[in-house]
């Protein structure tokens, strides 16, 4: 697994790791993905190749709960987000992906994660922020 570093001190991604992750390791990496970031909060923008560089923001601070790699009934591959939302979990679908790159801080965090296709990118920008709050417990104990 080839990772580079980037140090440019102009840079807003300064001295993180970036990571191409290959098509046929997806699933993999979409597990372990969502089993360690999981509860972070993250926001996403989408870059349409329609537009040139214009974004829209579609998510602003949710918890990340489950990003996924699947093939749909129609035979497409397709990269799926879901996050927290109220009253329900947003789930953003991307059909027909064609590159996953993963950026992480020294540290290990995920800071980002872009998932590009023909017709544009989501970018994922992580907040380095976890949920602390508990749900109900089943005792007065919080066990």
């Amino acid at each position: 697994m080839k990772t580079d570093t980037y140090t440019t001190a102009a840079s807003p991604l300064d001295s993180v790791s970036s990571e191409k992750i290959s098509p046929e390791k997806w699933p993999a990496f979409c597990k372990a993905f969502t089993q360690q970031s999981h509860g972070i909060l993250v926001s996403v923008e989408r870059r349409d190749e329609d537009t040139g560089s214009e974004t829209v923001a579609e998510a602003h601070g949710l918890a990340f709960e489950e990003l996924s790699s699947h093939i749909l009934k129609n035979g497409v591959a397709a990269v799926t987000v879901v996050m927290e939302g109220k009253p329900r979990k947003i789930r953003l679908d991307m059909t027909g992906p064609t590159e996953l790159r993963g950026y992480r801080n020294p540290q290990g965090w995920p800071v980002r994660l872009e998932i590009s296709s023909a017709s544009g990118a989501r970018i994922l920008h992580f907040a380095g922020e976890m949920r602390t709050s508990r749900g109900a417990s089943a005792n007065s104990w919080g066990e």
